[in-house]
């Protein structure tokens, strides 16, 4: 908050399924019951033509390298969007020019939720090899409270695989991050 106080917490678990692919869960917990405004920002090393959003996905389409496809689960209140080079209302979607003190623009996927509770977050980034389709993939939020996030994840026409996650295993696991 701006006198330097947090009034919320924020969680992040990432589980690596299948050899192939990855599921990250961001959890917003208010210390207060007021409104608040939770997003979460993925910078993609694309140019900004190279990234599309269909439906629930954001795909990277680069002819010369690997590519991502991220499948978010789509939440009450939340909104997707991928932005580059944005300059209002906040400075958005910029990287570091590597020839020089310039920046240049990048795009990223911005995850958005309005809530005066919890909020939650949940996506899948698969890799993709250079020309691969992506696959068939959805994401659902089963239950969602204070205690546990529980996911279906489909990816390619597997059975769904069920992704549960306690707070007090995430809590368990954290890693304070020192700084200003």
């Amino acid at each position: 908050g701006p006198d330097g106080h947090n009034r919320v917490r924020h969680v992040r678990s990432i589980y690596f399924l299948d050899r192939r692919y990855w599921v990250l869960i961001d959890r917003a917990l208010p210390l207060d019951d007021q409104a608040h405004c939770y997003e979460s920002l993925f910078h993609l090393n694309n140019d900004p033509s190279e990234v599309t959003v269909q439906g629930q996905r954001v795909l990277t389409r680069r002819s010369d390298g690997p590519n991502l496809m991220i499948v978010v689960a789509q939440r009450q209140n939340q909104g997707l969007s991928v932005v580059a080079g944005q300059r209002e209302p906040v400075l958005r979607g910029w990287r570091p020019d590597t020839r020089g003190p310039t920046v240049t623009p990048c795009p990223t996927v911005c995850l958005s939720q309005h809530s005066t509770g919890d909020a939650v977050f949940a996506a899948i980034f698969y890799p993709l090899e250079q020309g691969q389709d992506p696959p068939q993939s959805s994401l659902n939020v089963v239950e969602a409270d204070r205690e546990k996030v529980c996911l279906e994840v489909r990816v390619d026409g597997h059975a769904a695989r069920h992704v549960c996650d306690p707070l007090e295993v995430a809590l368990d696991e954290q890693h304070e991050l020192e700084g200003p």
